[in-house]
């Protein structure tokens, strides 16, 4: 995947949300990259994703590791989330779970640990990265992205249900 190294960017915001429709079911996950130089530069970036059967967390997930894999080391990027759950696996939850062998505080399996760790691979080496829960729908982008997410789910689902036709 290209970084983001076209761009000079002294900061990145990014919103990322995922859904999926239903759930379990097909789904999809965007992220909006906005980045801002010092010398006023502003450029957008939009990348998006889809599985034919998974899980709202599942997509948000996606989305956050395609993002930081996107990133350069020295950003400083700050990545809005309407998905609490996210926000305090990657903040709190991680480093335990790590040292647990992937196992939540009452010894059961963390779910997805998969993606769990392939997240904690990409933020390895990002040292400048803040997560931010906000509530759904306080702002424009998120709109935006839940939009592009709904759309993906939507050719997921239409690609599953094309392949279910091919294979019988």
């Amino acid at each position: 995947m290209a970084h983001l190294d076209e761009l000079n960017a002294d900061r990145v915001v990014v919103h990322i949300t995922g859904l999926c429709r239903p759930q379990p079911g097909p789904g999809g996950w965007c992220a909006i990259i906005r980045t801002e130089a010092d010398g006023g530069e502003r450029v957008e970036t939009i990348l998006v994703g889809r599985e034919p059967e998974t899980s709202n967390i599942r997509m948000q997930m996606q989305a956050a590791i395609h993002v930081v894999r996107t990133l350069r080391p020295e950003h400083q990027a700050t990545i809005y989330t309407d998905n609490e759950m996210l926000v305090k696996g990657v903040v709190e939850w991680l480093a335990g779970w790590k040292a647990r062998n992937m196992r939540n505080a009452s010894g059961a399996e963390v779910k997805n640990a998969d993606l769990w760790l392939q997240l904690d691979e990409a933020v390895q080496g990002h040292p400048r990265l803040s997560w931010q829960w906000v509530r759904r729908h306080t702002d424009k982008r998120f709109e935006e992205a839940e939009r592009r997410a709904r759309q993906e789910a939507s050719k997921a689902s239409e690609e599953r249900f094309s392949l279910f036709f091919q294979e019988t």
